[in-house]
């Protein structure tokens, strides 16, 4: 015959007699509160609880850091490691193209600067690709260095960030479209 105990804790555990604690022997009155003048309790269960969530919680850090899709760490070492490309021919490397660039880039910001900034991208640029392809693989988060770069604002860099975020997040849970 099983008989639950009354007591905290689920059993007949040692109260110590100097135990600061008004609470014993579970979690929440192992943390304590000092903020509060809530003392932590000493008794042997309550600090054999703390110590199991303090492991628990340690190894939930440790997944998360070796799950790199969680890791910001991670993605900042992705994004030291990006190699700039060459660029030289490019319509920011000239001298019309640059106008254009530092004009939005540097100045305060109307759609006109941007019409313009974006068009020597779209229009008069050979290097596009590469450039987008960096730009989207160095800047972490995603919009983050402002400007246009890639052909692309801020606000777009962003959105495909997500977008690219929630689509790995889909396939590593199999949500992906089917």
């Amino acid at each position: 015959m099983n008989v639950r105990s009354p007591l905290p804790g689920g059993g007949p555990w040692l109260v110590l007699p100097n135990c600061p604690a008004k609470n014993h022997n579970t979690l929440r009155a192992s943390r304590g509160n000092l903020a509060r003048n809530v003392y932590p309790c000493i008794c042997p269960r309550g600090r054999f609880l703390f110590a199991e969530e303090a492991k628990r919680r340690r190894a939930k850090s440790v997944a998360m850091r070796h799950n790199k899709k969680h890791d910001p760490v991670e993605k900042v070492r992705e994004s030291l490691a990006a190699v700039p490309p060459d660029l030289y021919g490019g319509a920011c490397t000239f001298g019309a193209g640059q106008k254009a660039h530092y004009a939005y880039n540097q100045t305060p910001k109307s759609e006109e600067k941007r019409k313009l900034a974006l068009d020597f991208c779209h229009k008069a640029c050979v290097k596009l690709k590469e450039c987008r392809t960096y730009i989207l693989k160095a800047e972490f988060p995603g919009g983050s260095w402002g400007g246009i770069h890639g052909g692309m604002t801020p606000y777009e860099r962003r959105q495909l960030a997500s977008k690219s975020r929630g689509a790995r997040g889909n396939e590593a849970t199999g949500r992906g479209a089917q």
